[in-house]
C-alpha cells in the first residue's frame, strides 16, 4: 500500500476538488463561498498528503536504524512516491484555485 498511497490521496482529492467546483457552479453558489470550500478542502488534502508522507518516513527511518542493512525498497519508493504526489498536489490544485470558478 506504500507505493500507491499518495497518487490515491492526490486522485481522491482531484476528483474531489473537481466534483465540488461543479456542483457549486449548478447550484449557483456565491463564488466566495465555493472559493472557501474549495481552500479548505485543498489544505485539507495537502494535510493529509504531508502527513502521509512524513509518517512513511518515519516509519522507514526507523527500520533504516534496526536494520543493519538498507531500509526496504519498498518503503524508499512509498517515501518518494509520497513526496511526488504531495508536489503535485501543489502543482496542480493551487494554481485552479486562482482561476474563475465557473464559465
Amino acid at each position: 500500500m506504500l507505493i500507491p498511497l499518495g497518487f490515491t490521496i492526490w486522485s481522491i482529492a482531484f476528483v474531489a476538488l473537481y466534483a465540488t467546483n461543479a456542483i457549486g457552479c449548478v447550484f449557483g453558489w456565491p463564488e466566495v463561498i465555493q472559493r472557501g470550500v474549495l481552500i479548505a478542502m485543498t489544505l485539507g488534502f495537502l494535510a493529509i498528503g504531508a502527513m502521509s508522507w512524513l509518517l512513511v518516513y518515519k516509519h522507514w527511518r526507523r527500520r533504516a536504524k534496526r536494520e543493519s542493512e538498507p531500509a526496504p525498497t519498498l518503503s524508499i519508493l512509498g517515501v518518494y512516491g509520497l513526496g511526488s504526489a504531495v508536489v503535485s498536489m501543489i502543482g496542480v490544485f493551487i494554481p485552479g484555485l486562482a482561476t474563475t470558478m465557473c464559465i
